[in-house]
């Protein structure tokens, strides 16, 4: 089996996404883990909640 050897971007751009990120993989990969766990860190689960509630709403 062959194994890939391009670079693969990676792009999460949508109006239902809580955040939006756009990173090189595997170069960037740590960074975007990184800002994923401290995004996730930095924000409550009300936030959270209440940010899925309204998206719900919105795309009803």
């Amino acid at each position: 089996m062959r194994c890939l050897t391009n670079d693969i971007v990676f792009m999460n751009e949508h109006a239902s996404n809580l955040f939006h990120v756009q990173c090189r993989i595997p170069h960037t990969k740590d960074q975007l883990l990184a800002y994923i766990d401290d995004f996730i860190e930095r924000s409550s689960e009300g936030e959270l909640r209440g940010y899925r509630e309204a998206v719900t709403r919105a795309f009803r």
